[in-house]
């Protein structure tokens, strides 16, 4: 095999990895934010039906696997912000999706039962929207990026 044609290879190759690796960082943001969405409903729901203590719900919800290290993050002291930068780090969440996680720690644990159920509520709904808008981009982008990455790692191939 000749040298230029691994080189293209190499090259085609690095732009198929590109496009697979932003494709991936679309479907991890819809696998959080819908993790959080349903994490967020069974806090609302242990809460209304058990009055179950924040503390060992989130200690429970932190054996979960997509969200768990945040439900964990949440119950340690100075843990929310925290665990809303590590989340946007790790999952490629956008300003207004930190925005919303920002608002579902507001008010717990330092107000009564009915009014945290309210924000809960409010949180899980604002959430699952900002779970369908990034399925909705996952679905219309996906493909787009990963081909469009083979595609220019291709193009530079020939170019070359």
């Amino acid at each position: 095999m000749s040298p230029g044609l691994i080189g293209g290879l190499l090259v085609c190759a690095a732009g198929g990895a590109g496009g697979l690796m932003a494709a991936g960082e679309l479907a991890a943001r819809h696998r959080f934010l819908q993790a959080m969405a349903a994490g967020t409903a069974r806090m609302r729901e242990e809460i209304a039906r058990f009055s179950t203590p924040l503390a060992p719900l989130l200690e429970s919800l932190g054996g979960e696997a997509e969200a768990g290290f945040f439900f964990a993050a949440m119950g340690k002291n100075g843990g929310w912000s925290a665990a809303v930068e590590e989340a946007g780090r790790r999952f490629f969440l956008t300003e207004a999706d930190r925005r919303a996680l920002m608002r579902l720690g507001e008010g717990l644990g330092r107000c009564g039962r009915s009014d945290v159920l309210r924000r809960l509520a409010a949180a899980e709904g604002e959430i699952s929207r900002r779970a369908a808008e990034a399925g909705e981009l996952r679905r219309k982008y996906a493909k787009i990026l990963r081909f469009g990455g083979f595609a220019i790692g291709l193009t530079a191939a020939l170019l070359l």
